[in-house]
């Protein structure tokens, strides 16, 4: 007899049709994270701070190369830079909305204060990261857009 939380079909408590040990296999997996960043120094410097981390990195540098990687993938963290070649992460966070699951958004800048950082919020982003990085911050970051992934019920009630 199966049980009633876990029954196929039936959302467990956080909304989600997974069972425990799909959690569980999910947690084990690297955590994919899309980083949009068109700068080849930032990206190194972000492998870098990721380096021996949980982290299965994607990179693109253009919102079009964005967008055709998270319509083939299902990556649930997306770091995009302000300004793009091909537009800023915006459109990166408008393109998201058609995804079933969209990512989280972090959006990363050389002039990151709080007006930006009030934009990213109300228009749906997660966080912002300034540069040039800082391998805490951008962990501590993306760490807690992973833990919003994996528990979206559980994180968002806990920033309130």
């Amino acid at each position: 007899m199966s049980d009633p939380k876990t029954a196929p079909g039936r959302p467990s408590r956080s909304g989600s049709r997974r069972s425990k040990t799909d959690r569980a296999q999910t947690a084990r997996r690297p955590a994919r994270l899309l980083a949009v960043i068109s700068n080849r120094d930032d990206q190194k410097a972000l492998k870098r701070i990721l380096q021996g981390q949980q982290w299965q990195l994607f990179f693109a540098t253009s919102c079009a190369e964005a967008i055709e990687v998270l319509t083939s993938q299902r990556i649930p963290i997306v770091m995009c830079d302000h300004d793009l070649p091909d537009g800023c992460w915006k459109d990166i966070l408008d393109n998201s909305v058609q995804y079933r699951q969209h990512p989280t958004l972090i959006v990363s800048s050389r002039l990151a204060d709080d007006y930006l950082w009030t934009e990213v919020l109300n228009l749906g982003g997660y966080d912002i990261l300034s540069k040039p990085f800082d391998q805490d911050e951008v962990r501590r970051v993306i760490f807690g857009a992973w833990l919003r992934e994996a528990n979206p019920i559980g994180a968002r009630a806990a920033s309130h």
